[in-house]
This record gives structure tokens, C-alpha cells and sequence, in this order.
């Protein structure tokens, strides 16, 4: 009798353990792979599939597709019998059309490829972050999870949704609300450092906070955390004291001083415009400020790490900085400009470089039709892509031997440069000391040019 009764509760057993492994052939990987991810139960609203790891003990989530007609708000909770969830599987859910709400936790690695694909109707959403990861790159952008490709496409992204939450990541990405014109209302994590070009692209909707003619977003406990436009009828820029992230991508020709408080975090100016920020006078950043400076007000933004100039002025002290390893993209794009100059006009600058700078990165000093003379530094190592492009009233130029890479079309359109100077020997010019583009060596070689050679200036 004693014997019966183990054997029956061997039976019992091993029939739990096939079920709760979904078990059912012999294969010794398929039993560890069994044993090793287990798909438990319903959550209490029976719409949830979790699945758990049992080695890392951490829970993925797919919805239930018997109850993709449910119209009511769902949220994912961040743990599932005491393990975290990671994860909202690739197409988790699809076809949801009908659902107005969803909440994902904070506890979240990964939200998957078409998450949420087909939810037509949704209007709110609360997320870590907004991409694949939080980290993501390629994949930063909300329509990620309605099916895009890339954030330029948008023609899948719900048109109910009116509101975004994030709750966690300090990044948003490039593009990441790229087309939602749907979108009246964003909550921004007070961590927020970060905010990638074109991240509110067509965002018509979106409601911003005005303070004298700049227009922020953030959240309930501090409206300004990022800086994202700034009216037409504004000459001037002063960030808020709460403002970390300040992200522009349109014309400030008519802006003529920009003054950074100590909380900023990322400064950046994406100036793609055609016309020319010459009113752009006076530049400051507060002395508390740990991220940039204006270098003992050169009034020039600097970024302190990199000792690289982001954004310059008129005021061209700055260059002579021995401090200063870099001009950045675009820093002082059309800012030497004036429509009337001419080729003899006494007020063309000569551009005297500090011995420091090593690098003049792209379109640096492009439209700049008040140059009439470039002196690079002894330091001088690479000039980038369009660097001086369009700068058509430059006559003289001197190349250090310290040069050892020209970009292409880094000196397009120079049809005033008559006179030429090399730190390097003409034979050695000739060895290809200098690496460029062939367009430049025809720029150079052409007869009505005049050559020195060595250290001569």
C-alpha cells in the first residue's frame, strides 16, 4: 500500500512538470530550454501572456489576441510574482485597435519591433523611454512601434494620440515624434540631457510654454526643461533657470544675443538656414554653467571638455584664444556677412587662427563674405567639408606644414584667392604632403595663382 501511494505522487509530479514546461518530446535541449523559460499564467485581466526566464528571472509581455476588441486603458505592471519585466515582445500589441490608454513601466529594456502596431485609436501613452532601448540609436523613434521604418515615415503612426509621457530616459532621440501632428501634450523626465535633431518635426499640435518669445516643453513640477523654438518677433534668447536642454532647428537671423543659464546641458543649433545670423552679436554662458563657457566673455559658447567653439558671434576675439582646440559645425556660418562687401572693401577681416586650434570641423566659416585673408595655426591638422565654401572675397591663404588632410569642397566657390602660402616645400607639396581632393589640387594648380613656398607669409 506504502508503495502505491509513492507511486501515485511520482505520477502527480511528473505530470505538473510536463504542463508547467509545456514539455513534450525527449530532446534534452528542448527540455533545458523548457526548463529554463516558463509561460505562466494570465495576469488578473486575462488579456497578459507573461513569460519568465528562469535563469535571469526577468518577464517579457505579449497581449492576448482573443482580447484585441478591449477599449478600455491597459498597464503593463513592472513586476510579475516578485521578477521585473523587461520586455514588451516584437508585435506585443498588434491589432489592438480599440485600446485608448497604455502604461509601460519603468522597469523596461527593450519595447519590440510593431509593439503597437494597428492601434489606430490610441490617445495617451506612458513609456520609459521612446525608441527600441534606451539607448537605441537607429531605432529612437516612436513610430518604431506602429510599424515605420524610419522616422521620416509617419504614415502609420495613430492620428488619436494626443499625449506622451516619459517617464525615465534622459535622450530623446533624432526624430523621435518626427510627424505627429496629432500630439498637443509631452512630459519630459527631469533627467532629460538630450534631445536629438528633428525630435518635434511637424508636431503642429504640440502646446508649448512662452516666455518671452521662447517656447519650452517639460512637465507638471517644471514647464522648462527644454528650449525647442523660438517666435519670429524674439531679437533675444535667455534660457530659464530650469532649462537643461536647448534644441533649435530653425532661422535666428533676426536673433542678436543668446545667454545660457548653469543648468543647460546640451546647447545645439542645427543652422540649415540660407540667410545669414550677422545680427547674432553677444554670447554668454553663466560662470556655474559645468558644460560650456564663453571663455572670459568672448562672447563665443564654448564646450568646456572639448575646448571646441559651438556657436560664434560677430565678434571674432574668440579665435585667438590659445585655449581653443576646435571650430565646430557651422559655428560661425554666415556671421562675418555683409551684402554690400566687395573684394576691395577695407573692412574684409584677415582670420589670424590660435596656434591651438587643430581642427576647423564642417561648414565652419561657410558664407562668410567679410574674410579677406585666412592664417591658419601652426597646429592646424584637417579642414573639413565646406568649411569656407562661398567665401568669395578671400585673396590670400597660408597652409602650415602642419596640414595633413583638406575635405572636399571645404574651399568651393573661393574666386578671389590669388595668393597662396605653404609651410611645406614645393617638393614636397608635390609628394602629397597634403592629402585633398581633386578639386582642390585643380583650385591650387591653376596658373593665375601665385605660390610660396615654405614659411614665407
Amino acid at each position: 500500500m506504502k508503495r502505491n501511494k509513492i507511486l501515485l505522487c511520482s505520477l502527480i509530479l511528473s505530470s505538473l512538470f510536463i504542463t508547467g514546461c509545456s514539455c513534450s518530446n525527449d530532446n534534452p535541449s528542448d527540455i533545458e530550454s523548457s526548463q529554463n523559460s516558463v509561460i505562466s499564467e494570465s495576469f488578473s485581466d486575462n488579456r497578459v501572456i507573461f513569460t519568465t526566464d528562469s535563469n535571469t528571472k526577468t518577464v517579457k509581455v505579449r497581449m492576448d489576441q482573443s482580447f484585441k476588441n478591449s477599449q478600455d486603458k491597459i498597464v503593463i505592471p513592472s513586476t510579475y510574482y516578485g521578477n521585473p519585466v523587461v520586455e514588451i515582445e516584437d508585435n506585443a500589441f498588434e491589432g489592438y485597435e480599440y485600446v485608448s490608454e497604455i502604461v509601460l513601466p519603468n522597469s523596461l529594456e527593450r519595447i519590440g519591433k510593431n509593439a503597437l502596431k494597428n492601434c489606430y485609436r490610441i490617445q495617451k501613452l506612458t513609456v520609459p523611454f521612446i525608441g527600441e532601448t534606451e539607448v537605441s540609436v537607429d531605432h529612437s523613434f516612436l513610430g518604431y512601434w506602429f510599424g515605420e521604418t524610419r522616422y521620416s515615415s509617419y504614415s502609420l503612426l495613430p492620428t488619436y494620440l494626443k499625449e506622451v509621457n516619459v517617464e525615465k530616459s534622459d535622450t530623446i532621440g533624432e526624430g523621435a515624434f518626427y510627424g505627429l501632428e496629432s500630439l498637443e501634450k509631452i512630459s519630459l523626465p527631469n533627467t532629460i540631457s538630450k534631445i536629438g535633431n528633428k525630435a518635434f518635426y511637424l508636431c503642429s499640435s504640440l502646446k508649448k510654454t512662452n516666455e518671452n518669445g521662447c517656447e519650452y516643453i517639460g512637465n507638471s513640477s517644471n514647464k522648462y526643461l527644454a528650449l525647442i523654438s523660438v517666435n519670429n518677433s524674439a531679437s533675444e534668447i535667455f534660457t530659464n533657470v530650469g532649462t537643461r536642454v536647448v534644441s533649435l532647428e530653425q532661422d535666428l537671423s533676426n536673433i542678436t544675443s543668446i545667454t545660457l543659464d548653469k543648468n543647460v546641458k546640451q546647447f545645439d543649433i542645427n543652422n540649415t538656414s540660407t540667410n545669414h545670423w550677422n545680427n547674432l552679436k553677444n554670447l554668454a554662458v553663466s560662470q556655474e554653467n559645468t558644460v560650456y563657457d564663453s571663455r572670459n566673455n568672448s562672447s563665443a559658447i564654448i564646450e568646456t571638455k572639448s575646448n571646441k567653439i559651438i556657436l560664434g558671434s560677430t565678434n571674432i576675439n574668440c579665435l585667438s584664444n590659445s585655449t581653443i582646440k576646435a571650430i565646430g559645425k557651422g559655428a560661425y556660418k554666415g556671421r562675418l556677412y555683409d551684402k554690400n562687401a566687395s573684394k576691395d572693401d577695407k573692412t574684409l577681416k584677415v582670420i589670424n587662427l590660435s596656434n591651438s586650434i587643430e581642427k576647423v570641423e564642417e561648414e565652419g566659416f561657410m558664407n562668410c563674405n567679410l574674410i579677406g585673408n585666412i592664417q591658419f595655426s601652426n597646429s592646424m591638422k584637417e579642414v573639413s567639408s565646406k568649411s569656407f565654401a562661398n567665401c568669395i572675397y578671400i585673396n590670400k591663404m597660408y597652409f602650415p606644414k602642419s596640414i595633413v588632410k583638406i575635405e572636399d569642397n571645404a574651399f568651393e566657390n573661393l574666386n578671389s584667392l590669388m595668393n597662396l602660402y605653404f609651410g611645406c616645400s614645393e617638393e614636397e607639396f608635390n609628394n602629397g604632403h597634403i592629402k585633398m581632393p581633386e578639386l582642390f589640387e585643380n583650385l591650387v594648380k591653376k596658373s593665375n595663382k601665385v605660390f610660396n613656398w615654405s614659411n614665407e607669409k
